[in-house]
Order: C-alpha cells, then sequence, then structure tokens
C-alpha cells in the first residue's frame, strides 16, 4: 500500500510593513526593496529648491510638481510626497514598480536643470521552514524564497503528496517526481527532505473562506460576539455597526479589530464581521438585539 502524508503549511507573513529608505539624490543609486512593503526614495533635499521636476518609471511620467505643488500623482492611491524633505512614498509594491527611475528638474523658465536616475531591485528574501511538526506556521515574503524541510530525507517515504489547500501540487516516489504543479519556480532537495519555492506571490497563501458569527447574551445585558473564517492565513478582522465602525462607547475594553468583541447593553443594529488577508475579504451580518438582563 502506498503512504501519502498530508502536511499542514501555512504562509501566513508577507512583506507588508517593511520600510526600506532609498536616497535618490545621487545618480544611478540602486535601492533593494521587498513586495508588498513601502519605499521611501528621497528625490531632493526640499521640493521648494525646485521650481518643476518629474519623475518616470521607465518613459512613464508618474509624479509632476512645481515647487511644493503636486501636479500629477499617477500612484496617489498608493504614494506620499513630502514636501519639506523631498521624499516620495510608495506603499504595497508590486512588480511593476521594479526598474528604472529617472528624475528630471526644470528651472523658472522651463528648461531642464538636471537629471538623476535609481533602481528599484527586490530583494532576495529567504526563509526558511521546519514542517517535520503537524501544523508549522511559517513566514515568507512576497517574491522571495521559503525552504520548507518536509521530512529527515525523502528516502524515508516510499511516496507522498504535498496538498496547498485540497490541490496536489507535489507528488513523489522514492526520488522521482512524479507530478508537480510548480515545477517552473522549485526544488526538491532528496537528501535533506527540503522543498524549496521561489518567486512567492498571494496564490501561495491561503485565502479566507466562508465566515460564522455567533453571538451570546452575558449576565450583565452585554452581548459577546465571535467571528471566525474556515482556512485563510493571517486573517485580520474588523467591525461595523449600522455601516460604521464600532466606538469605545460601544465596546467593553478592547478593540474591534480581533474576531471577539463584548458590546455594551442596549446595543443593537446591524452588525457586519469583515475578515481579510492579502489574498481576498469576506463578510458576514447579521441583525442584532438588545439581550434581556
Amino acid at each position: 500500500m502506498e503512504a501519502v502524508i498530508g502536511l499542514l503549511f501555512m504562509l501566513l507573513g508577507v512583506s507588508y510593513g517593511v520600510i526600506t529608505h532609498c536616497d535618490g539624490r545621487q545618480d544611478g543609486v540602486q535601492c533593494y526593496v521587498a513586495l508588498g512593503g513601502t519605499v521611501d526614495i528621497q528625490l531632493i533635499n526640499s521640493t521648494s529648491e525646485i521650481p518643476r521636476y518629474q519623475l518616470l518609471k521607465d518613459s512613464l511620467k508618474i509624479l509632476a510638481g512645481r515647487n511644493n505643488t503636486v501636479i500629477s500623482n499617477a500612484i496617489e492611491h498608493r504614494s506620499l510626497i513630502f514636501p519639506s524633505n523631498g521624499t516620495f512614498r510608495i506603499n504595497d509594491l508590486s512588480r511593476n514598480d521594479i526598474g528604472k527611475y529617472t528624475l528630471e528638474t526644470f528651472d523658472s523658465d522651463g528648461r531642464k536643470s538636471g537629471e538623476r536616475t535609481l533602481y528599484l531591485f527586490t530583494q532576495g528574501v529567504e526563509t526558511y521552514c521546519d514542517d517535520r511538526q503537524d501544523g508549522a506556521q511559517c513566514y515568507g515574503a512576497l517574491g522571495g524564497t521559503v525552504n520548507i524541510q518536509l521530512m529527515d530525507s525523502t528516502s524515508e517515504i516510499p511516496r507522498y503528496q504535498l496538498l496547498k489547500d485540497s490541490l496536489k501540487i507535489l507528488d513523489v516516489r522514492g526520488d522521482k517526481v512524479i507530478s508537480n504543479t510548480i515545477a517552473h519556480r522549485y526544488l526538491i532537495f532528496p537528501s535533506n527532505g527540503t522543498f524549496r519555492i521561489n518567486g512567492l506571490s498571494r496564490i501561495d497563501i491561503a485565502p479566507v473562506s466562508s465566515v460564522l458569527l455567533v453571538s451570546e447574551c452575558l449576565s450583565q445585558g452585554e452581548m459577546r460576539v465571535s467571528c471566525s473564517s474556515e482556512g485563510g492565513d493571517s486573517p485580520q478582522y474588523s467591525w461595523t455597526l449600522d455601516g460604521r465602525t464600532l466606538t469605545d462607547a460601544e465596546l467593553l475594553p478592547g478593540n474591534n479589530e480581533t474576531n471577539i468583541i463584548t458590546l455594551k447593553h442596549h446595543i443593537s443594529g446591524h452588525l457586519v464581521c469583515s475578515v481579510k488577508n492579502n489574498v481576498n475579504s469576506v463578510s458576514k451580518e447579521q441583525e442584532i438585539s438588545t439581550c434581556v438582563e
């Protein structure tokens, strides 16, 4: 009989929250950033020094300014310009942000007065995950590499499979790979049972699925509500009541970013729990009435 081993692998962390500083005041600077993170690019000492400037990504103009006024910003939904120190911040970095940037400056007559280039590259973030214990939780960086040690040696197991959620991504018999759905970006090391995945992306992270809301009345008329979801790596919870964020006046001490909240007595309305991670978001709603003391 062939043995099939089911392994639980959770890729929880990505590079969100990682902030990199890049000094672009020198020509040809190379900066290394984390996908999903933030980069602060110091373009000049202060925008008030330059009558007019523009920043190009390859040949596309993404930012233009005149002194302390921003004329246009093609990525304004995830960027900020700090005029006082000439810093341009880009959030939620993706592969589209990687490449060559050119800063062009102009004098008060509109003539080009200078040009500098800088380059953004992705960091080669590599993490190690020991999955020989059931339920291991591992942290990886978007665009990086994770080494998952599945077992001590593949020679110990006649046949094994690795599932991502319910999808079989790896099937091996002895030292022979029978099937591998991500063959273009993986390596298997039979001698130490390690599975390497390169170029980590959001599809390597488990999505959030169905959400369940459970409420119960407490002795003093308060209501405890719990919100849970099936699957999903790094879930984040948020709550609204009648379309607005819950306030401290409606909650017992704690916060509304956890999966369990306690509402003060006499609170009622349309309650919504939203659960999201870096892949997707889902929500569950419920009409709640006041508890009878």
